[in-house]
């Protein structure tokens, strides 16, 4: 990403303190080591869409996908761990933790990348790591729903943000509820060490929104080792849907490091098990 950016003469502080600061969350890539294909994509759909958030969470998306199932007679079971699966003559067997095993005629897994491996032949891509801590405060410290960067980049956050702006059922009654994202480093991931400290997060935090945060009061925090694969260079974004006769594999690790690309692949592969089931 570095060299395009060189060879397009994008300098200055729109790089340095807006584009890099900001695509460093996104991409969750402090190095700037992505793919520029991938880098303009992101581009693209941020000029051309519409962010915005569920009001009751991203759980509403799986939700609502497995409501219009069941009214199609699909029966969905929850907290079943799957732990392999063996290609038979007849379908594929699905061995499930403390249950006996299911057999199907096809088999698609739809895991993150650091499960996927878990079940089937495929490769473990490298991924990029993030960490968001969420604080509950009485007075938001700014009136904008807008995501905020520090162009000197004097401390560990990426991007923080007043959520309970943009989705005030998010935040705790009567209170506003703010993010703030920071890298989670590769040794953090490795060694499961928590990455940068409370008080280092709450002095960068008082630095960016100019507001005493001392009292702001800590809900919760998100590490999250595998937040997105790496999408090095050069891109090739799209993985075959079928692993084998029987067994399909979905995820944004088989197209791009995204929730669009994770749609997108699921789509692919929804539409090869039909084409080739038939129907």
């Amino acid at each position: 990403m570095h060299d395009a950016w060189d060879r397009a003469g994008l300098t200055g502080p729109l790089r340095s303190e807006v584009l890099e600061p900001f695509l460093s969350g996104v991409l969750a890539d402090g190095e700037f080591d992505t793919s520029d294909a991938f880098v303009r994509l992101l581009v693209r759909m941020f000029a051309l869409g519409r962010p915005g958030l569920p009001e009751r969470g991203i759980q509403a998306l799986p939700e609502q996908l497995a409501a219009y199932a069941r009214t199609l007679g699909v029966s969905i079971e929850m907290h079943r761990r799957v732990t392999g699966l063996r290609d038979t003559p007849t379908g594929v067997e699905v061995a499930v933790a403390g249950s006996d095993p299911v057999t199907a005629l096809g088999a698609m897994v739809a895991v993150g990348p650091e499960a996927a491996s878990e079940l089937v032949p495929v490769p473990v891509p490298e991924t990029h790591g993030l960490q968001t801590w969420w604080f509950a405060t009485d007075a938001a410290p700014s009136t904008s729903g807008m995501l905020a960067v520090d162009g000197t980049r004097s401390g560990p956050l990426v991007n923080t943000a007043v959520i309970s702006h943009s989705a005030p059922s998010y935040a705790p009654a009567g209170m506003h509820l703010v993010e703030a994202t920071c890298l989670l480093p590769p040794v953090a991931r490795k060694e499961h060490a928590a990455g940068p400290a409370e008080s280092d997060v709450r002095r960068h935090l008082t630095h960016i929104w100019g507001a005493d945060v001392s009292d702001w009061r800590l809900l919760r925090r998100d590490d999250i080792p595998h937040a997105l694969p790496v999408q090095s260079a050069p891109l090739r974004p799209v993985s075959t849907a079928r692993l084998s006769e029987r067994v399909y594999v979905a995820g944004d690790h088989r197209d791009t490091a995204s929730i669009q690309g994770a749609l997108v692949s699921g789509n692919r592969v929804a539409r090869a098990l039909l084409a080739d089931a038939g129907t």
